[in-house]
């Protein structure tokens, strides 16, 4: 991809600030943790959600080791405001592999890849659900689209910010927050895409609704099923149903955790949350609360959830994202202040060690930190590779943190 003249000079400068402050700012990385620098990538955006929401999964590694990403690059794009990228020096410089039709500055998505191929959900400007079904060939670096169809037509309601899961069966099942234009009331709904190919709305209502917004969802495997944790306001909850029922059993649905403070301006979409399911068939949970990082996870044979401990109580971000690779769990923490932080538990979640210091470079050069938010892939191998937003001229950013022995 070609460097334009005037991104090119951003970014040296953009380098060259960094570079400059970073002796002032090694200093307040934990003694213990390894400090980790950033570098500029050539990934910006016209639209704050570049990379919105956290507990949306965007980011990904496929078998030859190449990384792939959906960003929002903003309102007046060709071929759509949401794209796809491909990064083969991990995650420096990205190529555009395809821009994603009928979406603009507010579209977000969510993907499951599965060996080569990329499952994705995406909201439409019309207010209703695409399903992609992408191909990736590792011998030409390109992607080629199996499936695009309509998930959901946006009627009397409206559907923003859906997340999916494939369960065992190949039954789809996409979860979307829902506002009413009747009533002007928003929930929390279910799609389910069926082995006939056809889509349908199921009656299930998580979390009821209220005239609030703030409410997310994310759909994880369970050992036995599919499971949703999701966020209503300030209540963490879980939902979760069998493989063996029947597709239209009513959903299970129990209160987890209640937060200590409602979401703000800072999370209007009760979406600072990230949800991952290990090897052991553990689900594991962290949300932020009132800037605190508190985890807590199920237990696959009880099916019980441990009570929510604090694992970064510095107060220091309002986003969190949680990764699994080689066995360990990783939650990183962006800060737009001083230095983020990776947290690494070897023992599944039962103890969390800060192992990596990652280093902001202070505003200059027109570079704030207004939306810090962190993106990575869920699983991996080598290198973590970790994006973190920046705004830089008006321009929302993208630098890359690369943490080479995680």
């Amino acid at each position: 991809m070609t460097d334009h003249p005037t991104r090119a000079t951003h970014r040296r400068a953009a380098r060259a600030a960094w570079l400059v402050a970073l002796p002032l700012l090694c200093w307040m990385s934990a003694a213990s943790a390894e400090t980790v620098l950033p570098v500029a990538t050539n990934l910006e955006s016209s639209s704050e959600q570049i990379i919105s929401y956290r507990h949306q999964e965007r980011m990904w590694q496929t078998a030859d080791g190449a990384l792939h990403l959906v960003i929002n690059r903003g309102s007046r794009r060709s071929g759509g405001g949401l794209a796809l990228f491909s990064s083969f020096d991990g995650g420096r410089q990205w190529q555009l592999a395809l821009g994603l039709a009928d979406t603009d500055k507010s579209s977000t998505v969510d993907g499951e890849l599965t060996g080569d191929r990329l499952s994705l959900v995406h909201g439409v400007k019309s207010g209703g659900i695409r399903h992609r079904l992408l191909a990736y060939d590792p011998s030409t670096r390109t992607w080629a689209s199996l499936r695009n169809e309509s998930a959901f037509v946006a009627g009397s309601l409206a559907a923003q910010n859906p997340a999916a899961i494939t369960d065992r069966q190949g039954v789809i099942w996409c979860a979307f927050l829902a506002r009413d234009a009747a009533t002007g009331q928003f929930s929390l709904r279910l799609l389910r895409r069926d082995l006939d190919g056809r889509w349908s709305l199921a009656s299930d209502v998580l979390g009821g609704s209220s005239s609030s917004k703030a409410r997310s969802a994310r759909p994880v495997l369970t050992a036995d099923g599919v499971g949703i944790s999701f966020r209503v306001r300030n209540v963490l909850w879980w939902a979760e149903r069998l493989d063996a029922s029947d597709v239209a059993t009513a959903w299970a649905q129990l209160q987890v955790n209640v937060d200590t403070a409602e979401p703000d301006l800072n999370d209007p979409f009760a979406s600072h949350f990230s949800a991952v399911k290990d090897d052991l068939d553990t689900v594991h949970v962290v949300v932020v609360d009132d800037r605190d990082v508190l985890y807590l996870r199920r237990d696959p044979a009880t099916r019980a959830w441990t009570a929510p401990r604090a694992i970064d109580g510095a107060r220091r971000s309002v986003y969190v994202k949680m990764g699994l690779s080689g066995g360990k769990l990783f939650v990183s923490i962006p800060t737009n202040s001083g230095s983020g932080a990776v947290l690494t538990s070897v023992d599944g979640g039962a103890s969390f060690v800060e192992e990596h210091s990652l280093v902001v470079p202070p505003p200059a050069n027109g570079i704030t930190y207004k939306y810090s938010r962190h993106e990575m892939p869920q699983r991996w191998t080598g290198a973590l590779p970790i994006l973190q937003q920046y705004e830089q001229d008006k321009r929302e950013r993208l630098m890359l943190y690369e943490i080479v022995a995680p």
